[in-house]
Order: C-alpha cells, then structure tokens, then sequence
C-alpha cells in the first residue's frame, strides 16, 4: 500500500457517489501496489454532498438520471415517496433514475424543490415523508358541519 494525494493531473474518481463525473483533488488515496485498489479519506463527506447537490439543484439542464437518484438520496427520500411528491408513478421515476425515460420540465424542476426542502431539516424530512400518504388520507377525511356557523366534523 501507498498513500498519495490527489492532484489536478491525477484526481480521484469518486465513483460511490454514484456521478460518474465527479473527480476529487487534495484528499489522501490509498492505492494497493498489486491490485489498483483505490481507498480515499474523504473529509467532510456531507458538505462535500450538500455541495454536490447545490450545483445539480442550481445547474440549468435537466438532471440526468444518475444525477437525480443522488438528489433523491441524499436525504434518505425512498423511490416510491418521492415518485408520489412528483406525482408520477415510482415505475417512471425507476426509468428516469434508469436513463430509460426523462422527466417533463415541471417534474424536474419539483424535484429539485423537494430535494432542497428535504435539505433543509428533520423536520422538514419528517413532512416530506408523511405526505401524501399519512396527510392525503387526513386530507380525503376532511369533514365540515354547518349548524349557524361551521366547525370541523369529527
């Protein structure tokens, strides 16, 4: 084993993130002599995510589907809630994170806003996740009586 610092000439390829064009410089790599095996020390791996994912959110293209599985994961959003905070179904969110379909430019567009909020806190993640399927049931339920004024119905 040796260790080196990644460089401009020779970075390192960040795979694991799962984007297929993001290269690394100034970090230390281990690098096994006899196999190629590559073993990075990656400081602050959330910042350096949250960063990642300010330019994909920011970028003026239409996500790339290896692009948007990174954002839906993130902060942790499962496949088939997401697909339901877009409102298309999880098998076209499948081919979109697949590169087998794309998505419209309003659904692309929502699913960067739901990535930034789900950003943003627990709290904010915790409603994310709850939608629309704990929330649309309570939503479906909603009942109003009218007796000289209206009160919500048990």
């Amino acid at each position: 084993m040796f260790t080196r610092t990644a460089t401009a000439r020779k970075p390192y390829h960040y795979k694991l993130s799962g984007l297929h064009r993001v290269f690394l410089i100034g970090i230390e790599v281990e690098s096994c002599r006899e196999c190629g095996a590559e073993s990075p020390s990656i400081p602050k791996l959330g910042e350096l995510h949250r960063m990642l994912a300010h330019y994909l959110v920011n970028k003026k293209d239409r996500l790339s589907g290896e692009e948007l599985r990174f954002l839906r994961k993130l902060p942790g959003l499962p496949a088939r809630k997401f697909a339901e905070l877009l409102c298309i179904t999880p098998e076209h969110l499948s081919g979109a994170e697949n590169g087998r379909r794309e998505l419209g430019p309003s659904v692309d567009k929502l699913a960067r806003a739901v990535v930034v909020e789900a950003i943003k806190s627990d709290e904010t993640r915790s409603i994310l996740l709850q939608y629309p399927t704990e929330i649309g049931e309570q939503l479906a339920q909603l009942r109003f009586a009218y007796d000289d004024h209206w009160t919500r119905a048990a």
